[in-house]
């Protein structure tokens, strides 16, 4: 009788043409779906799998953990190969680790890191457009990176989530959050840009966009650092800021 077996893909995508990591009911362009699909397919028996926190559609990941039950074992580089030829090319499989504790992939995480490339060319170059989000103002760095600066430690993020979402508590740390210049531009494929960094044991819905967000209002000179603390030592709950596109956000990290 064959036994049943854990594993974790580590896998990566580009998002630009999915509704995000989770499943949906009216769509079957989701990471998720693909990755199940896939996988039944390999092991002929549907597959549920568990991945290490949803995406919001556009938005790509680099690290993105997936854990699944097999109803046998398989040689894990022989199962990467084999994943790799069912997906398309924007979904890749990194590797496959079997299991032997019982790790949940959202809630076992110690800490998540989220990455947005951004560039503010005045002309935004024709290879960008999946890669990063084009602001073509001239912006502020500095107080960018004051502003950055304001979300590390422990706070509520009350005003920094989607409006509509319910999760059990909106308290999060943050351990780091800076913004630093990218000077490679691939001979010309990509104007100097710059990355945001950002890492915490865990994000609310569009976290990440919105704070960024708030720092694009800062750099453009239309919100005060001021205001920013107040939204953390006081949220009420409102938006302080647009929320910033999908395009150049990656899901960069997830330590177990």
């Amino acid at each position: 009788m064959r036994m049943k077996k854990k594993y974790k893909l580590i896998i990566a995508f580009d998002g630009s043409s999915f509704h995000g990591w989770q499943k949906q009911k009216n769509t079957t362009l989701t990471i998720q779906g693909l990755v199940e699909k896939a996988l039944s397919e390999i092991f002929k028996e549907k597959i549920y799998t568990q991945g290490s926190g949803r995406t919001d559609a556009k938005v790509h990941s680099i690290n993105h953990h997936v854990v699944f039950e097999a109803p046998f074992s398989i040689e894990t580089q022989n199962l990467v190969r084999a994943l790799n030829s069912h997906l398309p090319k924007t979904i890749r499989c990194y590797s496959v680790d079997s299991l032997e504790n019982d790790l949940i992939a959202t809630s076992d995480a110690k800490y998540r890191r989220y990455q947005y490339l951004f560039s503010t060319e005045e002309i935004a170059t024709p290879f960008q457009e999946k890669l990063m989000t084009h602001i073509p103002y001239p912006l502020d760095i500095e107080k960018m990176r004051q502003a950055s600066e304001l979300f590390v430690g422990a706070h509520d993020f009350r005003c920094f989530m989607t409006q509509g979402s319910d999760p059990k508590s909106t308290k999060r740390e943050v351990f780091s959050s800076r913004i630093t210049e990218c000077s490679e531009t691939f001979h010309g494929l990509f104007p100097e840009h710059y990355l945001f960094e950002i890492e915490a044991t865990g994000f609310l819905k569009q976290m990440v966009r919105l704070i960024f967000g708030a720092l694009v209002e800062v750099g453009k000179g239309r919100l005060e650092l001021e205001r920013i603390q107040q939204a953390l030592k006081n949220p009420n709950g409102e938006h302080i800021a647009p929320c910033a596109p999908p395009e150049g956000l990656y899901k960069a990290f997830v330590k177990y």
